[in-house]
């Protein structure tokens, strides 16, 4: 019924799909089902693109079946080729859509150069070899949590963060010895404008020229991280395994969603309130949920150098399988609170919901690519 097999899957199993979630069954079939939609964005997908030759209605659940298991992807483009076969449609709709991608097409690829003119500039590569250079792919990410032209500006700032996040990541996890990360801490920390190592200048200032852009929501966030990646670090210097409680207290905060969440506010533009900094501060569940997702499903992914998998195993004694199995039950039950959270009255308007959980949807294929 719903083996996966390597054929293209048909519509029909994307569509048994479809009767299985709305039936409360999904639980059942996990795996099942993540294996046949990474083969339906392999098979029907390509640039982000849908090239299946099907009817509207197939092509609109494919479409939000896969958007909704986190995999990038806009139909517009061919929704329009779609539309325009369609007897009934509207010329003057047509022509606007076509040109509106026209336009979005041109302004997210000066976005593309921009953020990768600045990157270039800091030369990573060159100047830090242990860093990963992925600017392209943080980019796109962003694209995915608000692709509206309005939102230009934040989408570059939002880009820039995660990229120098992803610097500072690095600088814990594969290069600095405890003394230097406590130097390294300690100027985050106390908000000191130049730092003495040497190799850790390039990412920290990077940072501050960030800084520049934000205000203190931003810095007292980065704060919180680095205290964070400080503990995470002394914990692989020490050979400490924490307990699973002890990790994910830190490594929710490592992860920056929180601190992602309170940036993509500045996109918002005139929207963006101090009331909804505040909101989005305080750590509201929407927010926690969505971190423990990212966290999660991260390391389900690529395991970390101690990982919830290896805390888990360690506390209760169970095998690395049904340390998976575990943390993939806890990722779907905090997608439910998520979705609930999204449907429940906040008092908080709805754009101001939507950058947040689209961040965890963007995340969600790291946990699909492991199964």
């Amino acid at each position: 019924m719903l083996v996966p097999t390597s054929e293209k899957p048909s519509i029909s199993k994307v569509e048994l799909i479809d009767s299985i979630q709305r039936l409360g069954l999904r639980y059942h079939f996990e795996s099942e089902i993540a294996v046949v939609l990474q083969q339906t964005h392999k098979h029907y997908v390509q640039n982000g693109q849908l090239i299946l030759d099907s009817d509207l209605c197939s092509l609109a659940l494919l479409f939000r079946l896969l958007r909704q298991d986190g995999y990038l992807i806009s139909p517009a483009r061919k929704y329009i080729s779609i539309y325009q076969l369609q007897p009934s449609h509207n010329e003057a709709l047509l022509t606007l859509a076509k040109l509106d991608f026209i336009v979005l097409q041109n302004l997210h690829q000066k976005e593309v150069a921009d953020v990768r003119k600045w990157w270039n500039s800091l030369d990573v590569p060159g100047n830090l070899s242990y860093a990963r250079d992925r600017i392209v792919e943080c980019y796109f990410r962003i694209l995915a949590v608000y692709f509206e032209p309005q939102y230009s500006l934040g989408r570059l700032i939002l880009t820039k963060v995660i990229a120098v996040l992803s610097l500072i990541d690095d600088t814990y996890d594969a290069s600095g010895t405890i003394d230097e990360l406590t130097i390294f801490t300690d100027a985050l920390e106390r908000y000191i404008r130049y730092i003495s190592v040497y190799y850790m200048k390039l990412p920290y200032e990077a940072l501050w020229n960030v800084y520049d852009e934000m205000d203190q929501c931003m810095r007292k966030g980065m704060k919180k991280a680095a205290r964070a990646f400080m503990r995470g670090a002394k914990w692989f210097n020490e050979n400490y395994v924490p307990t699973t409680e002890q990790y994910l207290e830190t490594a929710v905060i490592t992860s920056c969603y929180s601190l992602l969440s309170t940036v993509s506010f500045f996109g918002l533009g005139h929207l963006a309130t101090e009331d909804m900094f505040k909101w989005v501060t305080s750590q509201p569940k929407l927010v926690k949920v969505s971190s423990l997702i990212c966290r999660a499903m991260d390391d389900i992914k690529r395991g970390h150098v101690v990982s919830v998998l290896d805390c888990y195993m360690k506390e209760h004694g169970v095998t690395r399988h049904e340390a998976i199995e575990e943390f993939r039950k806890v990722v779907s039950n905090a997608w439910k609170n998520m979705n609930e959270e999204l449907l429940r009255p906040l008092g908080v308007d709805r754009p101001f919901l939507m950058p947040t959980s689209e961040l965890s949807s963007c995340y969600g294929r790291a946990l699909q690519r492991t199964r």
